[in-house]
């Protein structure tokens, strides 16, 4: 399987993954990190209990904690009403980039707007040398340290303090497809927001 970076969000696919019901949303906990329990399931990264997104009876969206960086593999298990599953391993990389898309699928346009935050399209297209922000994850380790779970500044529970922003560590470059040929786009920056996000000049 593809490799899977510190930080990112990734799926859990399989049958009875939780205790039946379906809970697309989630939360913080007291310490400000997002829970790591939802509909009645847990999921344990190289013995890390992994944040959840949400939680299915057939799919489960984690964070992989950072504590895995700087490994080659890491090992997950889903625990459900006291039954742990069968261990599984996971490759792990410093950056396993993945685009958002607007259809939530993974495949078809990507989440990208213009610096008015209005989305990119065939009818709204970016121009040569614009500033655009594209939503990814996979980006690999921040400078700042953020820990598992933690909330970004563009992102946090209220009542909490904003976090200082926090800048990916690995270099980021965007390749944007022309009529004529790929080329790369310079990355202005990479840091976090609601989730991870790129500025390219394309």
């Amino acid at each position: 399987p593809a490799p899977l970076a510190p930080g990112t969000i990734a799926s859990v696919f399989g049958s009875f993954l939780n205790d039946g019901s379906t809970v697309l949303s989630t939360g913080f906990g007291n310490d400000g990190r997002l829970i790591t329990s939802l509909g009645g399931t847990t999921v344990r990264v190289n013995n890390i209990p992994a944040p959840m997104f949400f939680s299915t009876p057939q799919q489960l969206g984690i964070q992989i904690p950072f504590e895995v960086a700087g490994q080659a593999t890491a090992s997950v298990t889903v625990s459900v009403g006291g039954i742990t599953s069968a261990t599984r391993t996971i490759n792990i990389a410093p950056t396993s980039p993945g685009v958002f898309t607007v259809n939530q699928s993974g495949g078809g346009a990507g989440i990208i707007t213009h610096a008015d935050g209005s989305l990119v399209s065939a009818e709204n297209p970016a121009r040569p040398n614009e500033v655009v922000v594209l939503f990814a994850t996979g980006l690999g380790v921040v400078n700042r340290g953020l820990g598992t779970g933690t909330p970004s500044s563009g992102c946090r529970p209220k009542g909490m303090p904003r976090p200082s922003s926090s800048m990916v560590i690995e270099p980021s470059t965007c390749w944007v497809r022309s009529m004529r040929r790929p080329k790369p786009a310079s990355a202005s920056s990479a840091a976090l927001s609601i989730t991870s996000w790129m500025m390219c000049r394309g």
